[in-house]
């Protein structure tokens, strides 16, 4: 199985709030207590090491011109059409982290989550094998036909059942992407453990709503890597 993180930039840098060289470090350090160095894809457009994790190089051309954080289906197409990835594949953002292991039983082609509190897709986090490269090639046309996002794009596809592509994915659980809206309600459907949190683990607020379903080896890191003080503060 294969872990990969997709983040380019124009600059050649970790340049934005969810994506800062503190946000990688972290996401490094909370991946290894499940994966091997080597295990673990970062897919960047510069050179980076840190612990062990090289980045996999790209040229800049991948960054969308219209929509630049959507670089990753492209990435995923370009990865499937040169046999670069064997098997399952988990892809998700920076700041969706880890806590227990992620080995779903994936019968289908992809594994795509919702939001939890509705029914449109997140990519944030999602699972998918080298049979899935159609369904990453209709999104892409999908993409660049609306100049939209990968998101809209997927439902747009999944809304009209193009090409019977309804029978090639399943709905994961929101337990491999609880993300920051209608927290407490996502959790309430999730099954347990909660394996992935994605949120912006520098806000120490946000850090403070989610600190009652992280692990206590995540809790630390993240208090760790930012200086946080720890205080028990109820999730609302």
């Amino acid at each position: 199985m294969n872990n990969m993180i997709v983040y380019m930039h124009p600059e050649k840098r970790f340049a934005d709030p969810n994506n800062t060289n503190e946000m990688v470090e972290l996401q490094i350090d909370s991946s290894l207590d499940f994966w091997k160095p080597e295990e673990i894809m970062l897919i960047t457009n510069f050179p980076y090491e840190y612990h062990g994790v090289k980045s996999y190089v790209l040229d800049s051309s991948f960054i969308c011109d219209f929509s630049p954080g959507d670089c990753r289906i492209d990435i995923i197409i370009h990865l499937l059409e040169n046999g670069i990835l064997k098997g399952v594949t988990w892809s998700h953002d920076v700041d969706a982290f880890q806590m227990y292991p992620v080995l779903p039983n994936l019968e289908k082609d992809a594994g795509f989550t919702t939001y939890g509190w509705n029914d449109k897709w997140n990519t944030g986090s999602f699972f998918f094998k080298p049979s899935s490269l159609d369904i990453f090639r209709w999104i892409r046309e999908k993409l660049f036909e609306t100049r939209t996002n990968e998101e809209i794009a997927l439902k747009m596809l999944t809304d009209s059942n193009y090409k019977n592509i309804n029978t090639r994915y399943e709905i994961m659980n929101s337990t491999y992407n609880v993300g920051m809206r209608c927290t407490r309600t996502v959790v309430h459907n999730s099954e347990k453990p909660i394996r992935v949190a994605h949120f912006p683990a520098y806000n120490y607020g946000v850090f403070c709503k989610y600190k009652p379903i992280l692990t206590s080896r995540l809790t630390k890191l993240i208090s760790d890597k930012f200086n946080f003080d720890e205080k028990p503060i109820s999730l609302s």
